[in-house]
């Protein structure tokens, strides 16, 4: 595939060791038939998309990890994602796109850090001289935010730039602004200390380390029992089997229903506070029929037999037969209907398994070479596996069906009540939902996950 390419000169010493290509968009196209995925990256690299070519490389090695020519294309390909990051912060930079150019620069030396890379040359000679615009940026910005209310913006801001402060040694300098961050932090936590009460108790966890986190350590107490989760499930069962081993399915279910009791305990539903167990009733029919007939069945073969002519001579002649055979056909009909239901925090839990199975199979024990026959073994309907698989299948629905659950609860109406408390049970499952970000950029001027990121909620 051809390409069109301008060479654009930069200043510095990266415009003696780089060129900057801007490439007309076209579509690659990878064809199925390629010889292996080091091929499928090499071509990626030849046309200048590292990153691709890389990822294509990664799998290669995935399969065999001692791929000398995986191993030699994914270090080149990586490089030249180092290299070409750096001539994008150059460019972001020059673009006067100081915030771009920083945020570019920090990734680069994360990816350095994650790959193991350390660059020489030109390169290393283009990174120092960004890394020192960059460190122009980043204490105006520190600046900036030692002057925001919220102390958790300085905090973010240090961690999103670890890597470029750490390598630029700027630590000290940002020393002087911890007293005063310190100071707003603690106000902060005693100004939700007194918000923490009763039934909030995600309210209460989240207090609890971020009060730590700046040195103010604090106990609250909330309520000995958890009123809106559940110490665990309690089934109330009502199946009756009719099979050829009920004992064994009454087996499966239980083995299933206490595996399901074990993934409850995962289930944001589950607290060791919760007042009740959830109540479960199971009931429904586990029907399994087979009958069996015999037949008799016909298979047909060719015998040379010695047949005299006219003449008096002798000559074979193919004669075709007839060898018949008993058979035992079995037809079998499998019925399986179970409903799970339950009330969770007034709302209705309900989860059907309906399957019905029909299958007709054949034995027979004749052999018979001429005919080319042997015996065969019926494939009779794998009752455990089958009710096991459709347990297990039905075990995980209900897990989804509680999350559902839990967001109808805690991500609508009077989300923004509690002091923050259906906020944070809401954010468990919608990190990015609309109101929880706006909630938490409005109170800590960052929103959910960097809050996740610095505090571990």
């Amino acid at each position: 595939m051809n390409s069109i390419s301008q060479s654009v000169k930069l200043d510095g010493h990266l415009g003696k060791f780089f060129r900057y290509y801007i490439f007309i968009p076209c579509v690659v196209v990878i064809s199925s038939s390629c010889s292996s995925l080091v091929d499928r990256g090499d071509k990626l690299y030849e046309q200048g998309m590292y990153e691709q070519a890389a990822s294509f490389y990664q799998k290669a090695l995935s399969r065999d990890p001692n791929d000398v020519e995986a191993i030699i294309g994914l270090t080149k390909a990586r490089n030249m994602v180092i290299d070409q990051g750096l001539i994008d912060v150059r460019m972001l930079r020059l673009g006067s796109n100081d915030s771009g150019a920083t945020n570019k620069l920090e990734d680069i030396l994360r990816k350095q850090n994650a790959w193991n890379i350390k660059i020489l040359g030109a390169a290393s000679i283009t990174q120092e001289e960004e890394t020192g615009y960059a460190q122009l940026w980043l204490r105006n910005e520190a600046k900036i935010l030692s002057q925001s209310t919220y102390p958790d913006k300085f905090r973010w801001f240090m961690k999103s730039y670890a890597y470029l402060i750490s390598n630029a040694q700027m630590e000290p300098q940002f020393d002087q602004y911890q007293p005063k961050l310190k100071d707003l932090g603690k106000k902060q936590c005693k100004s939700m200390v007194n918000d923490v009460h009763k039934q909030r108790f995600y309210l209460q966890s989240f207090v609890e380390k971020y009060c730590l986190a700046w040195g103010e350590g604090v106990a609250i107490e909330v309520d000995n029992v958890d009123k809106s989760r559940y110490h665990g499930l309690g089934f109330s069962q009502n199946v009756r089997f009719s099979t050829d081993d009920n004992s064994a399915q009454h087996s499966i279910l239980r083995n299933q229903l206490s595996h399901l009791e074990e993934q409850f305990k995962n289930s944001l539903w589950y607290s060791s506070k919760g007042e009740t167990p959830i109540a479960i009733n199971v009931s429904g029919n586990v029907v399994y029929n087979k009958s069996m007939r015999q037949i008799r069945k016909s298979a047909k073969y060719t015998e040379q037999v010695k047949v005299k002519l006219e003449n008096g001579a002798y000559r074979m002649k193919a004669v075709q037969r007839t060898y018949q055979y008993p058979v035992a056909v079995y037809n079998e009909k499998y019925n399986l209907h179970i409903t799970y239901q339950a009330n969770v925090n007034a709302q209705v839990l309900k989860h059907e398994i309906t399957k019905v199975d029909g299958n007709r199979t054949e034995e027979h024990h004749s052999t018979f070479k001429p005919a080319r026959l042997s015996p065969v073994s019926p494939g009779f309907i794998q009752l455990g596996a089958t009710f096991e698989s459709e347990l297990a299948d039905a075990s995980n629905q209900i897990q989804r069906k509680l999350k559902l659950l839990w967001k109808d609860s805690y991500c609508k109406d009077g989300m923004g009540s509690q002091q923050g408390e259906n906020i944070l049970r809401c954010a468990k499952l919608a990190p990015d939902d609309v109101y929880v970000n706006r909630w938490f950029t409005q109170k800590f001027g960052v929103d959910y996950n960097a809050m996740v990121s610095l505090y571990g909620m």
